[in-house]
């Protein structure tokens, strides 16, 4: 006999050896792919409204055919980023309505938006970086939906302005 007196023995000692091998497999295992997953930007984040739903976005060139719309159904468009960049160039038509990442902006934007109806269609954008890390548009967003507004949509700008928007060719004005 191996380890023990009888086969009933080395059963549960083989048993317990195997659930212990399992069980450190599993962690390893998830600590891996958690490790992994950090890495490559999809690791889950509890910020309030990290991501928006394919509903409460828009997409570059279908904002774009819209802008092409007789102007008086046009989507009002804000540039919620910082100023230097709407002053550089920004979405022709848009207005500048204050960095969604501070409180002195939140407070621009719902200035901006004060006089209007609730169920004019908004679109917000920034495209100061990548959009997963943008600071400025999930804040917007939600500051525009408390207040009632229902027909809001943030431009998705995957990279940034410059290649999502003004190297397509969209209109830019400086």
């Amino acid at each position: 006999m191996l380890l023990g007196k009888n086969n009933n023995t080395n059963s549960r000692i083989i048993f317990s050896f195997l659930l212990i091998v399992l069980f450190l497999s599993v962690v390893t295992v998830n600590a891996q792919t958690k490790k992994s997953s950090e890495k490559s930007g999809k690791a889950k984040t509890s910020k309030i409204s990290d991501q928006l739903s394919a509903t409460q976005t828009i997409s570059a060139s279908a904002l774009a055919s819209e802008l092409k719309r007789s102007k008086f159904t046009k989507p009002l468009v804000l540039q919620v980023g910082f100023s230097f960049l709407y002053s550089q160039d920004h979405i022709t038509g848009a207005k500048y309505a204050g960095a969604g990442s501070s409180k002195e902006g939140i407070g621009t934007i719902k200035n901006a938006v004060k006089s209007l109806p609730k169920n004019k269609e908004i679109v917000i954008y920034c495209g100061c970086c990548p959009w997963s890390d943008c600071p400025n548009i999930r804040p917007a967003y939600k500051t525009l939906v408390d207040l009632g507004y229902t027909n809001v949509k943030a431009l998705y700008l995957p990279n940034d302005f410059a290649q999502d928007w003004k190297e397509k060719g969209y209109p830019v004005t400086k």
